[in-house]
């Protein structure tokens, strides 16, 4: 199966001027960058066109419409897109799991503390093949630029590291974005951000085998 992955384009996506084929395309959070519905419409109807015959999609801390109704995921759905929140769907016997929690960081969305992540990623089926989450886990691609000294340089959740290495045994890639300057991945975690950290798009879609 060949894996399209992209995340955070912060409704730069018409600036994307190549997604390859492939048999999925993934966006893993960060869609928009504002709380509109209008931002939903725009992002599902480009996405809609790609012929890819399975499109997934979650929520990231910028996705703040998506906390507000159920008229978004919607607008998915009659566009072909599957929206994940804590839930899974298999396509040809794979599991995919999708969830749009970070850690705490300022006032965005989908934002909890370490004891409610854990809470939340536990439930992540032990048998998902591939995972799909807004943030990185702990200190795989997640290193921001030291911007404050109060600022940890890696930035990925604890609780979602520990259940990867003690629960997730059948797990064939895991694909995030949410820190754009660790674009990057060792084969088996995707760091899939399109944009820098200056809003910048500078990366390419990423391309998975599994």
């Amino acid at each position: 199966m060949k894996i399209i992955a992209l995340s955070d384009t912060h409704g730069q996506h018409e600036k994307i001027k190549d997604v390859p084929d492939g048999d999925v395309l993934i966006v893993a959070g960060d869609v928009t960058h504002d709380i509109t519905l209008h931002s939903i419409i725009t992002f599902a109807t480009w996405l809609s066109k790609f012929p890819h015959e399975h499109k997934i999609v979650i929520a990231g801390n910028h996705d703040g419409c998506f906390t507000r109704s159920s008229l978004p995921e919607l607008m998915m759905k009659e566009k072909g897109i599957i929206y994940l929140q804590d839930e899974t769907i298999t396509i040809n016997g794979l599991i995919f799991y999708g969830t749009p929690w970070t850690p705490n960081f300022m006032n965005w969305h989908f934002m909890a503390d370490e004891k409610t992540l854990y809470d939340i990623f536990i439930n992540i089926p032990k048998r998902t093949d591939v995972l799909i989450t807004h943030t990185p886990a702990f200190s795989q691609f997640d290193k921001i630029k030291q911007i404050r000294e109060i600022r940890p340089s890696n930035v990925g959740s604890k609780s979602l590291k520990i259940i990867k290495e003690t629960r997730l045994d059948n797990l064939k890639c895991h694909i995030f974005g949410h820190v754009h300057e660790s674009h990057g991945n060792d084969k088996m975690n995707y760091n899939v951000s399109v944009l820098d950290e200056k809003y910048r798009m500078v990366n390419k879609v990423t391309e998975i085998e599994i």
